[in-house]
């Protein structure tokens, strides 16, 4: 049985649409302090609906993501190649983490603080707010404690930067300083844009390197272990790419 902050994950693969959703997010980040009538409100005052499940197709579900649609996909922990549309964690709801993280990009900067990152003897930038930095400061500490498995994390590529989504005008996790990218060995560090696919709407080939290497499966494992997604697991795969998201993990 994992712990994870003060839940106890018995059943680690179980989501938010299954699970009690007041429950799940509530014991997923100490910023919401509840969720009622359907709707989160926030430690800051604020609040937001958590709306439906939208029957839009997927490409304008990512434009326009309720709550509710960022916690319909079942994030998997198996290491399988994905379905076309598979992506849990990348519908997204940005006033969900800018009520989190910070409304701005000033408001962020405010909430990061230096992790120091074992792996790569480095320090990376990661914000504080809803224990992200401390689950992130356990991962490099877990990784560390085999040799093996720190080669594949050493570099980082960068923790937070306020920008959009590559091909899009959505902002990216990295906006919010709870996403980082690591330089990876050739063969795991692959992105379905660098291949020469554009749109979710067409099959992009899922590269079988990504989950041949079963060291390197450990990493991932660690970082599921405390929160965090891989987008390796994506069908619109991006493998440098690690993200903190429990709510996705309950």
């Amino acid at each position: 049985m994992l712990k994870f902050g003060i839940v106890i994950l018995g059943i680690f693969s179980i989501h938010c649409a299954v699970a009690d959703v007041a429950d799940c997010l509530t014991h997923a980040y100490p910023n919401i302090t509840s969720v009622k009538n359907g709707t989160i409100y926030f430690k800051d005052g604020s609040s937001l609906a958590v709306g439906e499940v939208s029957n839009q197709p997927f490409t304008q579900r990512l434009k326009n993501a309720s709550v509710a649609d960022q916690l319909s996909q079942r994030y998997s922990l198996d290491f399988t190649p994905p379905k076309q549309y598979q992506d849990a964690g990348r519908l997204r709801n940005d006033k969900f983490f800018k009520a989190l993280y910070g409304n701005t990009k000033t408001q962020v900067q405010n909430n990061l603080v230096n992790v120091y990152w074992k792996p790569g003897n480095i320090k990376i930038r990661f914000n504080q707010q809803n224990n992200a930095s401390l689950q992130l400061q356990k991962v490099g500490d877990e990784i560390a404690q085999n040799p093996k498995l720190t080669k594949y994390v050493a570099k980082s590529l960068g923790s937070f930067n306020w920008r959009t989504i590559a091909g899009t005008n959505r902002l990216s996790s990295h906006s919010f300083g709870v996403a980082v990218d690591f330089h990876l060995p050739k063969a795991q560090h692959k992105y379905w844009r660098w291949d020469g696919c554009t749109t979710e709407d067409k099959v992009c080939p899922y590269p079988s390197s990504l989950l041949a290497d079963s060291e390197f499966l450990q990493v991932v494992k660690i970082f599921e272990k405390h929160g965090f997604i891989w987008g390796g697991k994506w069908a619109s795969y991006d493998a440098p790419h690690f993200e903190y998201r429990p709510e996705l993990l309950i």
